[in-house]
């Protein structure tokens, strides 16, 4: 019997649509405009003008809202974990969420039917860090610096970059999709 060399996942915005709700949640918290297709980065504070220490006051409370309850599930999701799931033999999910949002995470992920493809999750753990121990055989992430923090430390494991608005550039190792569904027709 092979050894299974897991797909890990990120969480936030590759198996969530969490960016589209925290974006209209943070506009009428700091009164701003914020658009989803202009995100330039990841980094709210940069996005929205504010210190740190709102930036988490406002993650905490987006976390332990009925905003997060309605987080959608990314369009063909289910299928791409199912597919990660049988190529790899296991799909873990390592999220840069702190701890107080793993409850919340573990939540949407039974709302969308979606934790039997799971097999671990790393919380607030780094990337590289989880895929070395895993050994993982693909790393899918939205955000460059995780792509290449898993690139840096784990040159066995093949890198997926989701295409979004604040990560038009690219890694040389990676492959940038726009959907799951990419993943499955390209057999990532």
């Amino acid at each position: 019997m092979r050894a299974i060399r897991p797909a890990v996942v990120d969480f936030d915005d590759v198996i969530v649509d969490c960016m589209g709700s925290v974006i209209p949640f943070a506009n009428r918290r700091f009164g701003t405009n914020v658009q989803y297709e202009k995100m330039y980065t990841y980094e709210l504070w940069r996005l929205f003008g504010q210190a740190l220490p709102a930036m988490h006051d406002m993650i905490n409370a987006f976390f332990h809202s009925s905003e997060h309850d309605g987080v959608l599930a990314m369009e063909g999701v289910a299928e791409g974990l199912k597919y990660l799931k049988e190529k790899y033999g296991a799909v873990d999910i390592a999220t840069a969420r702190p701890k107080i949002g793993a409850p919340p995470m573990l939540s949407l992920l039974q709302r969308h039917g979606l934790m039997h493809f799971i097999r671990d999750t790393y919380v607030s753990v780094p990337k590289g860090d989880v895929c070395r121990k895993v050994y993982a055989s693909v790393f899918i992430d939205d955000a460059i610096h995780n792509i290449q923090a898993v690139a840096a430390k784990n040159p066995q494991t093949s890198l997926i970059l989701m295409g979004k608005p604040w990560n038009k550039e690219s890694h040389e190792q990676a492959v940038r999709v726009p959907s799951w569904r990419a993943i499955i027709e390209q057999g990532l």
